[in-house]
């Protein structure tokens, strides 16, 4: 088992938040717990980069929910880069690719939104 692993860099119109490791039943209250710590200003982009995940269950997706939830409640945005192919296919196959864009590179997730590129690996 590898351990959860996360970074915030806040940047100039938003947040990056990288998470390396697994992210799955045992690690998702560290990663809920980030979540709790991040704060959204109207306009910004959450960033999920998970360049590092290993892997991802059920309560790592819904973490990726709930990343969402929150910041379109503060008038943010959320954008997923370098998601890893397992991972693109189960939002793929959720039906959730529509509301968790993925982004090739974190400079395509900083763009205006409007023109999701895919997820890599897909």
């Amino acid at each position: 088992m590898t351990e959860l692993i996360t970074d915030i860099r806040r940047i100039r119109n938003g947040t990056i938040l990288a998470v390396r490791g697994e992210l799955d039943f045992h690690s998702a209250e560290l990663f809920h717990r980030t979540l709790r710590e991040l704060t959204h200003n109207p306009g910004e982009v959450l960033v999920i980069d998970l360049d590092g995940l290993e892997f991802c269950d059920s309560s790592g997706i819904t973490g990726f929910i709930t990343a969402r939830h929150r910041a379109v409640d503060a008038g943010a945005r959320v954008a997923l880069v370098n998601v890893p192919a397992h991972t693109a296919r189960v939002l793929n196959i959720m039906g959730l690719d529509g509301i968790l864009p993925a982004h090739p590179t974190v400079e395509a997730a900083l763009d205006d939104g409007t023109r999701p590129t895919g997820a890599t690996g897909a």
